[in-house]
């Protein structure tokens, strides 16, 4: 719950393009280890 919570105030900090495209690429790598823990877990 702790990593979701982070997860939403991140943005929320960022508001500028050049952080947002690294906001993005958090979220992307964040999710997909997120759904390879619930595939194999």
């Amino acid at each position: 719950m702790a990593r979701i919570k982070r997860h939403r105030v991140v943005p929320l900090r960022y508001s500028s393009s050049r952080d947002w495209n690294d906001v993005k690429l958090v979220v992307v790598i964040l999710s997909l280890l997120i759904g390879a823990n619930l595939y194999y877990f």
